[in-house]
């Protein structure tokens, strides 16, 4: 009897829907990865738009901060030098006349952390990523440069120390300042050049 009902079921079908069924399934979490992948390269060429805009935007903030700051190291440049080759009596002179003021570049990196928080870094190429990461640190860099000397100059002592060393930190500052700036445009061009 077992082997009667046995010869009654229909194999060869049953085979068939067996593997119809694989099959659909297979090709259901087939598309259904195809279209994840789509999105994620959505995700990641969005991101990398944006990350474009922000770096030409940040850019165009860096050039104008390196023509003020080659301005501004020009300036203190000449002070110094002049007050070396000045007579003592004429020192006053020099310190009345001096005028001093930094501005620092603010830059945007909202479009790297988004990229960053929302994943889409994980779909972008390595290059891109370690090209975009050294960006990115260099502009941290730039940033706590700058803090550094605002802070600094809001300090009593910055404008109470000696006429001579107070020239000498600024130039310092602000010639680091101009090699970040330059690195900054450096960075930026590669990157841009590529995209």
């Amino acid at each position: 009897m077992l082997l009667d009902a046995l010869k009654k079921i229909p194999f060869k079908r049953l085979l068939l829907e067996i593997a119809s069924v694989v099959f659909a399934v297979l090709l259901a979490l087939g598309v259904n990865e195809w279209r994840k992948n789509l999105e994620n390269e959505h995700l990641s060429q969005q991101a990398l738009k944006n990350i474009v805009q922000e770096i030409e935007a940040n850019k165009s903030d860096i050039v104008n901060g390196l023509a003020e700051h080659k301005r501004l190291s020009s300036y203190l440049d000449s002070t110094l030098k002049a007050y070396n080759n000045m007579p003592k009596e004429n020192v006053k002179t020099v310190k009345k006349s001096f005028r001093f003021s930094y501005e620092h570049s603010v830059l945007n990196n909202t479009a790297w952390n988004s990229a960053q928080i929302t994943q889409a870094v994980k779909f972008m190429d390595y290059e891109t990523i370690s090209t975009l990461s050294t960006i990115y640190e260099l502009q941290a860099i730039y940033k706590d440069h700058g803090k550094e000397v605002i802070a600094a100059m809001g300090k009593v002592a910055f404008h109470e120390a000696e006429f001579k060393p107070f020239l000498k930190a600024n130039i310092f500052n602000v010639r680091i300042s101009i090699n970040i700036e330059e690195s900054l445009i450096e960075a930026y061009d590669a990157f841009l050049a590529e995209k």
